[in-house]
Order: structure tokens, then C-alpha cells, then sequence
């Protein structure tokens, strides 16, 4: 046991030394009756247990905690990933927890998750009650970090939702953007990508907030330069991103041509049929319009018809 789990113990142990005693009454005096002292007694000793426990894991070593026990951070900005989810389920269904989750004191008996958020659904998928933890006596700066750079370099994590973790950051901290990259263990350039969210309009953030895998911090960058002037536009050119109507690779540059034109939807033909056979297809296209005949005798027989229909057509205009 480690010297401050010692520490602690015998200073419970002080403090039950120097509680007053108490005098036992014999029954129908008023006093508690020996099944409820006994009660007691086990109430107390399981109170004592649970600290020990708590003294054992911020010494370093993991307690087994109820799932029920354990809520998730208030300062985590991503979503849990639902492939990474099922991937994890699938792994501890037939397997150990290699590393235990970190988590820290919320309340009695109830443990804020720091790092393992995961993990913690996994384990509640496979109606698992309880789950290896090590609790932490962290600051609200500290777990807001380590809540954020726990899942940063995963490869599922927007990048939308990585600058709203190196936001929170900095606004609790005042840290520069440097000072993040830094402690990130990232690049200075990266972390000035990431913000190029922030130059955007904020209708323009409310669409990325419903859909963050769709724009990445790429398009941001490169349209953010043109926010301060444009919002009406960007937000434009973002919603066409989102709705899948222009790619994100052509989006800026067709945004510097002028106003961003949408990906034009491919024509669907009709068929115009003779009882089972086809007899033509015909395909409109902008300002054409395109007959494919099934064999050249219909086409004979339908040139002259089109003609005649045409030259009326022109007449009426």
C-alpha cells in the first residue's frame, strides 16, 4: 500500500479513535436494536471500503466502478463515433479491457469520464455492470485538455469538432494558438487551419454543426478569405458542399469564378415504347433534345414526323 494510502487510512482511523463512544440501552430504553447496529456497522465499513479504493486509484491503481456510476464529461465537443463504438463491443465481448478508463469525482458515488467514453459505451452495449477505472483529482482546465486530446488524433473526429475542443481551450485558458500546438504536440499551421472555422459566418457554422464530416478544414481555410466580404456566398458555397451539389476540392475555386455553380443532376432518359418493344429513347439536356431510334427504319419513319412538327412549332412562336 502506498505511503499516502497509509496516509489516509490512519487518519480514519485517528478520527474513529477520537469519536465519542457510544453507550449501548437495553432494549425498549429507546435504544437501536442489535440488527440495526449491525446494519450500521456494515454501511460504515462499506463507506470505509469505497474509500480505500478511491485512495488505491489516485495512487495509481485501478478500482472496478459501476457503469451506472459513471456520466460523461461536460467538456466533450464530439459525438462518440458509432464504428468505433461496434469495433470496440466487438473486440471486449471475447477480451480483456487492456486499459482502464480515467475518470474523476462528480459527486457521491458518482465519476465524471475523462478519457474511455468509448469504452464506457461499449461495456453498456454488452450489459456489462462494471468497468475498470482509475479516478483522478483533476482541475476543470486539466480534464477539459486531456477530455479533448484523448480522442484529437483519432481518425474519425471532424475536423469541425477539433477546433471547437482548441476553442474551449483557449477560451478557459487564454492560450495562444502557438501555446496549443504546443501542447497539442501538432504543428503551428494545423492548429491555424482548425481556426479558420471561426472566420466563418455563423449561418454558415450552424449548417457544419448539423453536418460536421462534410466540410473540412481545408474548404474553411480557403473560404474563410472571402467571409468578411461574402457571408451570403460562403454560406452558400457550404450548404451546396453539404448537400453534396459541389465538391469540396472545386469549391473555392469555382467560388472565385463568381457565384458557386451547383453540380449539374444527369438527365434520366425516356423511353417511349411500342406494346413490348422499345421504340426510341428521348433525352432533354440543357437546350437539347436527343431521339435515339432502336433501329434506322423508325428513324426514317420519324424524321420526316419531328420535321413537320418542328417547322408548326416555329410558325406558332
Amino acid at each position: 500500500m502506498s505511503k499516502g494510502v497509509k496516509s489516509h487510512l490512519s487518519g480514519i482511523t485517528a478520527m474513529l479513535q477520537d469519536a465519542a463512544p457510544v453507550t449501548l440501552r437495553p432494549r425498549g430504553s429507546g435504544a437501536i436494536g442489535a440488527p440495526v447496529q449491525l446494519a450500521q456497522l456494515s454501511a460504515g465499513y462499506q463507506q470505509l471500503q469505497t474509500k480505500v479504493q478511491e485512495l488505491e486509484s489516485r495512487a495509481g491503481r485501478p478500482v472496478v466502478l459501476p457503469i451506472d456510476a459513471l456520466q460523461p464529461s461536460r467538456f466533450q465537443t464530439a459525438g462518440l463515433d458509432e464504428a468505433r463504438i461496434e469495433n470496440l463491443r466487438a473486440n471486449l465481448e471475447h477480451n480483456a479491457l487492456a486499459s482502464p478508463v480515467v475518470v474523476r469525482t462528480a459527486g457521491e458515488g458518482v465519476y465524471e469520464i475523462v478519457a474511455g467514453h468509448h469504452r464506457v459505451e461499449a461495456f453498456r452495449r454488452l450489459n456489462r455492470q462494471e468497468i475498470d477505472a482509475v479516478i483522478k483529482d483533476y482541475a476543470d482546465d486539466e480534464a477539459m485538455a486531456l477530455v479533448f486530446f484523448d480522442n484529437f488524433l483519432a481518425p474519425e473526429i471532424p475536423d469541425f469538432h477539433k477546433y471547437l475542443g482548441f476553442e474551449q481551450i483557449r477560451r478557459a485558458s487564454g492560450m495562444s494558438q502557438e501555446a496549443l500546438a504546443k501542447k497539442a504536440g501538432v504543428s503551428r499551421s494545423l492548429v491555424t487551419q482548425l481556426f479558420s472555422f471561426e472566420r466563418l459566418p455563423a449561418s454558415a457554422l450552424e449548417l457544419i454543426a448539423a453536418s460536421p464530416r462534410a466540410v473540412g478544414a481545408n474548404l474553411a481555410q480557403g473560404l474563410a478569405q472571402y467571409a468578411a466580404d461574402q457571408p451570403e456566398r460562403v454560406t452558400e458555397a457550404i450548404r451546396l458542399v453539404i448537400e453534396k451539389k459541389l465538391d469540396q476540392s472545386k469549391a473555392v475555386a469555382m467560388f472565385r469564378e463568381g457565384t458557386p455553380k451547383p453540380r449539374a443532376t444527369p438527365a434520366t432518359p425516356v423511353v417511349i415504347r411500342s406494346g413490348r418493344k422499345t421504340f426510341c429513347d428521348v433525352l432533354a439536356s440543357g437546350n437539347r433534345v436527343v431521339v435515339r431510334f432502336k433501329s434506322a427504319e423508325d428513324q426514317a419513319r420519324a424524321a420526316q414526323a419531328i420535321e413537320d412538327l418542328l417547322r408548326t412549332l416555329a410558325r406558332d412562336e
